[in-house]
């Protein structure tokens, strides 16, 4: 009954077929494993032979849907996300991007992309670097994970939290904290690298990063202590490493390949949900009072052109950037 236009629309209707669409995976992995037990041992190979200690009953099929679901927009929304977001500050930093393709390039000359293994392209450090800023920027899941506080409650920064009180600190606030990642809304991906990085040496045509930033041992060392675009601790993100590769392939294959740009076309450079259309509302279904508060809400929201903007709905929602790709002469 979402579905009908008149209660859940859209929304609902893509909700239904994600989640038809998670179940037939779901069942197709299933009916490999029944097949070949254990030829591929994944994770869904180890929920599906999982069992409760406590009652030693297996998964149920709604709780098998339910990871799946889970497990398909964990890997997929996030990794298409970040790609977006690296590809806007990219083109919008062509210093970054110069010196990126360089040390891709100087790796990977012309006729070797075939080489490029994730295992080889995970040691490039100003690949990493770009892809840890961007995920310092743009965390896929910008909101707070929440936490409940437990029996006794606890005290945080001199403040005592009762028992049961849920916390949380969004990763988007912790990233642009000054005291761990001076001139936060910079995108500079040098701040991950050591001041005995070499990028400079071998990018000696371009202009340095801003000498406001630093790059000590301990400037490094603290970034990644505050770093939480893959959460923390025993609940960290699983997909951590993978998510990893996937970025630096896919990346690396496009940048090595194709000249990247912003497109020519001005009107595709304003996102639609910042046009004007957008911050008017919907015109005359709205009252005078509603149209006015929904232009206050939303004409705040970029408040920085230079940032990505990301729209949180637990996991991010974005729209853009519009670029163009053209194959690089061999």
């Amino acid at each position: 009954m979402l579905s009908l236009p008149f209660i859940g629309g859209d929304l609902a209707r893509d909700d239904r077929k994600f989640f038809e669409y998670a179940s037939n995976v779901l069942k197709e992995r299933a009916a490999a494993e029944e097949k070949a037990p254990g030829a591929q041992k994944d994770i869904m190979h180890h929920l599906l032979h999982a069992t409760d200690p406590a009652t030693g009953q297996p998964f149920s099929q709604e709780q098998l849907g339910v990871e799946s679901s889970l497990l398909i927009a964990a890997g997929a929304d996030t990794t298409s996300l970040t790609l977006a977001a690296a590809f806007f500050y990219l083109v919008h930093n062509p210093r970054v991007l110069n010196i990126l393709v360089e040390e891709i390039q100087s790796v990977f000359p012309v006729g070797y992309a075939h080489l490029m293994t994730p295992s080889k392209l995970i040691g490039l450090p100003y690949l990493r670097a770009v892809i840890d800023e961007t995920l310092r920027l743009a965390p896929p899941v910008p909101s707070l994970l929440p936490r409940e506080v437990l029996k006794g409650g606890i005290t945080i920064d001199r403040t005592f939290i009762p028992e049961g009180t849920i916390v949380g600190v969004p990763a988007y606030a912790i990233h642009r904290n000054p005291e761990y990642f001076p001139e936060p809304e910079t995108f500079c991906p040098e701040r991950w690298l050591g001041v005995d990085s070499n990028v400079e040496a071998s990018a000696s045509d371009h202009a340095l990063p801003p000498a406001t930033i630093p790059r000590t041992r301990r400037s490094v060392s603290l970034a990644r202590q505050a770093f939480v675009a893959f959460s923390q601790g025993s609940r960290g993100c699983i997909g951590r490493q993978l998510a990893y590769y996937e970025l630096h392939t896919a990346l690396a294959q496009l940048l090595h390949g194709f000249e990247v740009r912003l497109t020519r076309d001005a009107q595709t450079q304003v996102p639609v949900k910042d046009s004007a259309e957008w911050k008017r509302g919907s015109g005359d279904a709205m009252d005078v009072e509603q149209r006015e508060r929904f232009k206050t809400e939303f004409g705040r929201e970029r408040r920085n052109r230079e940032e990505f903007q990301l729209f949180d709905t637990f996991l991010a929602d974005r729209n853009g950037p519009m670029i163009e790709f053209r194959k690089r002469v061999q």
